[in-house]
């Protein structure tokens, strides 16, 4: 099954999962890690449902959102759970080179490369993504940490790989309302991150790997992001 379909078909369940751990040590660096936004459009490649595109017009009421998704069905989802006041558009792709259709200062990518089994893809995004942004814009990445597979996190967990090598197939379990919503994901380590970044051509690059011990968690039931991190927030600037 390709991508887009299976995306297709899991969008309404994805929109029950469990998101406490997104939001916790997820969603709130990557919105640090692009800076302040006011008055500036981001891409939002990935979107979903459109929380995140919501979330970042709820902080920054000046900037503009476009968020786009292989998914029609996440696409129509988030159109109807979005106030149409907000500067917010959506719009279905189908493929990564419609990316050259869009203007944007800054972009970002929630658990996207994760699903992408093919590293020359992911290098040629980001090569796109280098070649479409202006100097000082900013590409903010955010996948499960290479180091979180293996252990249960509030949200989430995914088997160890059997290798820790690109590209490597690992099962992930997402927890919903009702039912564990199962995927696989790709292996990507830090270095690999790196190198497809650097390859496209940026040489700012910052990468963090935030526990709840980093924020403020009161009253939530925690798992492993207690003192593992479930993910790797990656900044490049342009």
């Amino acid at each position: 099954m390709d991508i887009k379909r299976e995306w297709d078909q899991l969008s309404e369940w994805y929109q029950s999962k469990d998101s406490r751990t997104d939001w916790l040590v997820g969603y709130p660096i990557v919105l640090e890690m692009l800076g302040n936004i006011q008055g500036k459009t981001i891409l939002d490649y990935g979107c979903g449902n459109g929380s995140f595109s919501r979330f970042l017009v709820q902080n920054y009421p000046l900037s503009t959102v476009v968020g786009v998704d292989t998914s029609a069905n996440a696409v129509s989802n988030a159109i109807q759970k979005t106030d149409s006041s907000l500067p917010i558009t959506y719009h279905t792709t189908h493929s990564y080179q419609d990316l050259k259709n869009f203007s944007f200062d800054h972009v970002c990518f929630n658990f996207v490369f994760c699903t992408i089994p093919n590293f020359e893809t992911i290098t040629n995004i980001c090569s796109l993504v280098y070649a479409q942004l202006p100097k000082g814009g900013r590409c903010v990445i955010l996948d499960p940490h290479p180091d979180s597979h293996g252990k249960k996190f509030t949200s989430f967990e995914s088997e160890s790989p059997r290798e820790k090598k690109r590209g490597e197939r690992v099962h992930v379990k997402l927890f919903t309302s009702s039912i564990d919503l199962e995927l696989d994901d790709y292996y990507l380590s830090e270095d690999d991150y790196r190198s497809a970044l650097t390859q496209a051509g940026f040489s700012e690059i910052e990468i963090r790997a935030p526990i709840v011990g980093d924020v403020a968690a009161e009253n939530v039931v925690l798992g492993a992001e207690r003192t593992d991190p479930p993910f790797i927030i990656i900044q490049a600037t342009k």
